[in-house]
Formats: structure tokens, sequence, C-alpha cells
């Protein structure tokens, strides 16, 4: 059996956890500008639940081997570009795909 492993992002979480890519990119892919999407995926459980020691430890390998470094609860948001519309998307104005993977990643049925 293969595990799949899940590629973090740069960007730190409210607990201190990396952010998943894929989280990041779905959002991305549903109209969410960077920002946007950061700001959502923090107030989602998965993302402000303290971390257990054993993803703790799996965070510091992760950020010593990749090199990444960030303070506790820093992120690092890209300024956005003039050609790129203010961050406009609301939780009411999502897709219903991009609510159920809300909905999934934050643990809520």
């Amino acid at each position: 059996m293969e595990i799949k492993q899940k590629k973090l992002s740069q960007y730190k979480a409210p607990n201190g956890a990396f952010y998943e890519q894929n989280d990041i990119d779905y959002l991305l892919n549903s109209g969410y500008v960077l920002e946007s999407a950061l700001e959502e995926l923090s107030k989602t459980e998965k993302y402000t639940k303290p971390l257990d020691e054993k993803t703790l430890k799996a965070q510091a390998l992760f950020s010593k081997i990749s090199g990444r470094k960030a303070a506790e609860g820093e992120q690092k948001v890209e300024e956005p570009q003039a050609a790129e519309a203010p961050p406009t998307a609301k939780s009411e104005d999502l897709s219903p795909k991009a609510r159920e993977l809300l909905n999934r990643i934050s643990g809520k049925k």
C-alpha cells in the first residue's frame, strides 16, 4: 500500500501548521486570490485547533529540511499585483464544491 504524502505550502496557519498546498490550490481555482484563500482556511478547525506532539515534531522536521522559516503565526502573503482584482469572494459566495471542501477540511459534515 502506497502512502500519499501531503504537499505543504510555505504559508503557516494560526495553529503553527503549514497549510496544505492542495487546500490553497482548490480555493485559488474556485476564484479566490491568495490572501482571501489563506484567510478563509485560517478560519477552519483544521488550521485553528492545537497540534498534537507528533504533528509538531513533523512540522519542525519539515521546516528544517525545507529551510522554511516563519515566526509563529506569521504568513508569507505576497502583495497582489495591480492587475489582480481585490479579494471579494466570501464564504457565502462559494460554489457548492468549494463549500464542501471547506466543510471537509474543517471537519464539519
